[in-house]
């Protein structure tokens, strides 16, 4: 009995310690926790319709505890476009700060209203958190006020900044992307001097430089009462290679601002990175439709005489026009009929910038023969393409066009026809080389027999010989002559 009663003892005891341990462990992870962070934030807080809105969370606790979102935020009718992540552990003097810190991109609703994104909840070791909600007002883009500094920017002194078009999509498959970056200096802030940036990878675009227009833009805004010297840095026309998440990484601009009292110091101001989500082109395309062919085109034809001959030329030049790539369009192609037979054809395109948009021309120019007489009908031409500003296929043509030709004489043989001077080649039984046969040598020409040039010799070049033997007679008295009068060499 008294075993029994000394084992409860014991059990009891037990119990009350691991109730106190479990309790002291609970209230150092309290207390440590009462040093948790959580902030979230959307900026710009006031877009137009179809802007990209970045949503950020942040969470900082200090102690080595893992932070994890448990639910997402309700985004309602916003559209969210790109997402990432990014952990950090810091130690200082022995004391562990972790965080995390997701931020998404979403794309603005159409309807003007204000609207409110649900926060998101967080987990920071054995605890969950949920910050306050945040409103997005989407209205005009008239009523849109001027970008404010980012949390990033240099003691209030500069920052970099991104523009993007179009803004109020998504871009299609194809498209014109522009990216503009800005260098924003505080006006009271002199002596900042940037040096090359640190450019993204634009491996997913063609890329057209925009740089040369855009480093000559300047302005002067003000953005929270304080007035700032906008400059252009570098400037991109994209153009997506394939559909899907795109992203062009962050641009880092290093500065250095001069010190009358001190060296030089330098500085990195950094734009954010930019993701897309390209669309791929609607289906349904109408028929000749190719994949290059996107933009705004016309197109306009033109002959060079309202008349022609059987046998002559008559140059008939397509003209295209618009925005795009006009380099990249499959334009239409005419071939040989039994009126006319297409003898030449020159393609030339040209880029044309218009500000930081990409323009373009394309002349094509048939050079035809026409083959008989009477009336010759150029056929109606058309160029299928998708419109992204309106989402859309159209169709660009041409109309048919009917000249009157007169009797003429064709050539006598065309090109194809032309006989071909055939090469004979003989055998050779030793090297089993061919070996070519080359023709008798012609005779008589129209100026009378050939004959070998004349191969007598002048008489004088035979003296040449005895010139030289009389020399050699000569040169032993001479030396002796010399040498009794002069000396021995």
């Amino acid at each position: 009995m008294r075993h029994a009663t000394h084992n409860a003892q014991r059990l009891s005891a037990l119990v009350a310690c691991i109730c106190a341990a479990l309790s002291l462990l609970w209230t150092v992870e309290a207390r440590a926790q009462q040093d948790v962070e959580i902030t979230v934030s959307a900026s710009p807080k006031v877009v137009a319709p179809g802007q990209v809105v970045e949503y950020e969370l942040v969470a900082r606790v200090g102690g080595n505890y893992d932070i994890r979102v448990e639910r997402d935020p309700r985004f309602g009718p916003f559209r969210l476009v790109g997402a990432g992540s990014a952990p950090s552990m810091i130690s200082r003097n022995g004391q562990v700060e972790r965080s995390l810190k997701v931020r998404y991109q979403l794309r603005a609703p159409s309807e003007h209203e204000i609207y409110t994104i649900e926060p998101p909840r967080v987990r920071v070791g054995t605890r969950s958190f949920t910050p306050n909600p945040v409103s997005v007002r989407v209205t005009a883009p008239d009523q849109v006020p001027e970008p404010t500094p980012p949390a990033g920017a240099r003691n209030n002194v500069a920052f970099l900044d991104v523009k993007v078009e179009p803004s109020e999509r998504d871009p299609y498959l194809g498209e014109q992307i522009t990216l503009i970056y800005e260098l924003y200096t505080n006006a009271r802030s002199g002596g900042l001097r940037a040096s090359p940036p640190d450019e993204p990878a634009l491996d997913d675009f063609w890329v057209e430089d925009l740089s040369d227009v855009v480093v000559r833009q300047r302005r002067t805004t003000t953005l929270q009462g304080q007035h700032w010297n906008v400059s252009g840095v570098r400037g991109y026309a994209l153009f997506p290679l394939e559909a899907g998440e795109l992203t062009v990484e962050a641009m880092t601009l290093p500065l250095e601002r001069a010190s009358l009292f001190g060296p030089r110091s330098q500085i990195e101001i950094q734009a954010e990175a930019v993701s897309f989500r390209v669309q791929e082109l609607p289906p349904d395309a109408p028929p000749g439709f190719d994949r290059n062919n996107v933009g705004q085109w016309s197109m306009t034809s033109q002959l060079d005489s309202r008349s022609a001959r059987v046998g002559g030329t008559l140059d008939y030049t397509l003209r295209i026009t618009g925005v795009g790539r006009a380099s990249r369009l499959q334009v239409p192609t005419l071939s040989d009929t039994e009126a006319y037979r297409v003898i030449a054809t020159a393609d030339e395109p040209q880029q044309i910038r218009q500000g930081t948009r990409i323009h373009g021309t394309r002349e094509v120019r048939f050079t035809l023969m026409p083959l008989k007489e009477g009336p010759l009908t150029l056929p109606e031409l058309t160029l299928a393409y998708f419109n992204p500003e309106e989402g859309a296929y159209k169709v660009a043509k041409v109309d048919a066009r009917t000249i009157h030709v007169e009797p003429g004489t064709l050539p006598a043989a065309s090109l194809d026809d032309a006989p071909m001077d055939e090469v004979h080649r003989g055998e050779s039984g030793q090297s089993q080389f061919d070996l070519l046969e080359l023709a008798e040598p012609k005779i008589d020409g129209e100026l009378g027999p050939a004959r070998a040039p004349a191969g007598s010799v002048p008489w004088w070049l035979w003296l040449l010989p005895l010139l030289g033997l009389g020399a050699l007679a000569l040169e032993r008295p001479l030396r002796g002559a010399m040498e009794r009068r002069w000396g021995p060499a």
